[in-house]
C-alpha cells in the first residue's frame, strides 16, 4: 500500500462490501450477531434493512431491545469486540474480489487517480478485508467507522481531510442508495454499482 498522496491526482473512494468484495459463501456467520450474543444480549431480529449501515449502526439496531443499565458502555464493549469476532468468522476464503475490480484499480492508477476507501466497516475490519488482496490502495485515504459513526459522519470526516489536503476531485463508488445519497449530500461525484440488490433506478 502506498502512503504518500500525490496532490495532482484525483481521488476515488471505494465502498468495500458489494463494491470491492463479495462473500463467497452465503452461510458466513454475522460477526455483529455473534458479538451481541457473546455479550449476553438477545439480539433484535426485527430490525429494518441494515444494508448501507455502518458497523456502529448495525450494533445499535441489534441491541435495540436491551433494557439493562448503561447502554452506552454495553455498545462500546460490543463495538470493541466486533473486530476480534470478525477475525474469527472471516478467513481469506470468505470473500472474493468483485468482477472487474482488479482491472479497474489498475486502470484508474494509470489515469492518475488515487484509490482510497470509504466504508461503514471499522478501521480494523477495513484493513483486514483489504489486506487479503494484492490490490493497490492509498492507506492515507482510508475512512472507516469509529464508535458512534453514521455514514454521514464518516463522509463528513473524509470531506474535511480531503479539503485540507487540497484534494477536490473526488469520486465515490458504492452499491447502495445510501452510499449515493450521502455522497451527493457532500457534493461528491458518484459512480453507482448495480449488484442486483437494488434497481438501477
Amino acid at each position: 500500500m502506498h502512503s504518500k498522496i500525490n496532490q495532482k491526482k484525483g481521488v476515488i473512494l471505494w465502498d468495500i462490501d458489494g463494491t470491492i468484495i463479495s462473500p463467497v459463501r452465503k452461510n458466513v456467520k454475522s460477526p455483529h450477531l455473534n458479538t451481541v450474543v457473546k455479550n449476553g444480549i438477545k439480539p433484535n431480529m426485527k430490525s429494518k434493512s441494515l444494508i448501507g449501515s455502518t458497523d456502529y449502526e448495525v450494533l445499535v439496531e441489534l441491541t435495540n431491545n436491551y433494557d439493562g443499565i448503561n447502554k452506552f458502555l454495553m455498545l462500546r464493549k460490543c463495538f470493541e469486540d466486533l473486530d476480534q469476532e470478525s477475525l474469527i468468522v472471516y478467513d481469506k476464503e470468505a470473500f472474493e474480489l468483485c468482477l472487474g475490480i482488479s482491472e479497474a484499480l489498475i486502470e484508474t492508477k494509470k489515469l492518475g487517480w488515487d484509490n482510497g476507501v470509504l466504508t461503514g466497516n471499522t478501521d480494523k475490519r477495513l484493513s483486514v478485508k483489504i489486506s487479503n488482496y494484492l490490490v493497490s490502495f492509498n492507506s492515507d485515504l482510508f475512512f472507516g467507522c469509529k464508535f458512534g459513526d453514521s455514514r454521514e459522519k464518516i463522509t463528513e470526516r473524509a470531506s474535511a481531510v480531503l479539503k485540507s489536503k487540497g484534494l477536490n476531485k473526488v469520486l465515490i463508488v458504492g452499491d447502495t442508495p445510501r452510499d449515493i445519497s450521502v455522497a451527493k449530500k457532500f457534493d461528491f461525484q458518484v459512480v453507482s454499482v448495480a449488484t442486483g440488490k437494488f434497481s438501477v433506478e
